[in-house]
């Protein structure tokens, strides 16, 4: 089993809290962000890995693909930032 794989279910089962936004040095990252701000506000994630998901649209259920950065912030909680169709939609702790 590759070692990314183990790591990023360790991830998903240890999140906790979602957020609207989160600093990087002296920039703040927020959802709806594109990832051209988050790049140049955070750089290169640690580590991303892709899933998929279900979400509502005009009243449907869809399933589409997202992708899941990781920030690795030390002695903090890990950043883990959703991105899809080249926006920010979600930012958690984990």
């Amino acid at each position: 089993m590759n070692h990314n794989y183990i790591l990023v279910l360790l991830l998903c089962a240890g999140m906790s809290a979602e957020a609207d936004s989160f600093r990087c040095g002296t920039r703040i990252v927020v959802t709806g962000d594109s990832v051209s701000r988050l790049i140049e506000s955070c750089g290169q994630p640690s580590l991303r890995y892709k899933a998929k998901e279900t979400i509502r649209s005009d009243g449907r259920r869809l399933t589409t693909g997202v992708t899941h950065w990781i920030y690795e912030r030390g002695r903090k909680k890990n950043m883990v930032v959703s991105v899809r169709s080249g926006k920010v939609v979600k930012i958690e702790t984990g």
